[in-house]
């Protein structure tokens, strides 16, 4: 099991598998870091308009987290 990456706005995560809104290879960037249930939960957009959010287990099954950070993304936060 690899190691999970801090995820906050702007964080950039690239699609692993298929997904009802991203296909493997697409880039995503979060733009929402939020709590549901007392859960964490990420909003990612991707690079072809869709959108969804995904708890700490999907993005562990659908997503590779990178270390990259969208700035542009953090200063509209």
């Amino acid at each position: 099991m690899r190691a999970r990456r801090a995820i906050q706005c702007g964080t950039v995560a690239i699609a692993t598998r298929q997904s009802g809104v991203c296909d493997p290879g697409e880039r995503g960037v979060c733009v929402e870091v939020y709590e549901l249930g007392g859960r964490p939960g990420y909003s990612f957009l991707f690079e072809q308009g869709r959108y969804d959010g995904f708890s700490p287990e999907d993005v562990e099954m659908f997503l590779e987290v990178t270390p990259t950070v969208c700035h542009t993304v953090t200063a509209n936060v």
